[in-house]
């Protein structure tokens, strides 16, 4: 059984997640750990687009997230499944959209999403990570919300 677990960098979320990891089982099967990072492109002057991050800034965010949550993620995992798992940090337009042709691409047959809670007023105006999941993912979801 493949996991993905799509991680955010935020504390409460990332808590959640590491609950998750210390729990997970090795008959469960091994982990990749994911976290997207999102581009923006900024419209400048003479017509000429601004992307942010750049491709070097990328590949400095990508070894240090990496590094962050193989520090906190991986070692939270047992011992028997540290060395199956990994850490990806992709580059997207669109996060979700991203994370959803990752999951086709690898064959996942879950993905652990968090999420911040956020209710009533808060929560309207929230695009919401975990429900476009629920609704566009090929494999199943679990949704881990904050203590």
């Amino acid at each position: 059984m493949k996991t993905v677990v799509a991680c955010p960098l935020e504390g409460t979320q990332l808590e959640a997640i590491k609950q998750w990891a210390k729990a997970h089982t090795a008959a469960q099967g091994p982990v990749d750990f994911v976290h997207i990072v999102e581009r923006v492109v900024y419209p400048a002057e003479l017509m000429v687009a601004v992307e942010s991050p750049t491709t070097e800034e990328f590949k400095v965010l990508r070894e240090t997230f990496g590094d962050y949550l193989r520090h906190q993620l991986v070692a939270a995992l047992p011992a028997e499944l540290r060395g199956a798992s990994k850490v990806t940090v992709l580059l997207a337009n669109d996060p979700a959209e991203e994370l959803a042709h990752y999951l086709k691409q690898e064959k996942a047959h879950l993905v652990v999403v968090g999420t911040r809670g956020l209710k009533g007023f808060a929560g309207l105006f929230t695009s919401s990570f975990a429900q476009h999941m629920l609704r566009n993912a090929p494999c199943d979801v679990l949704v881990l919300r904050p203590h």
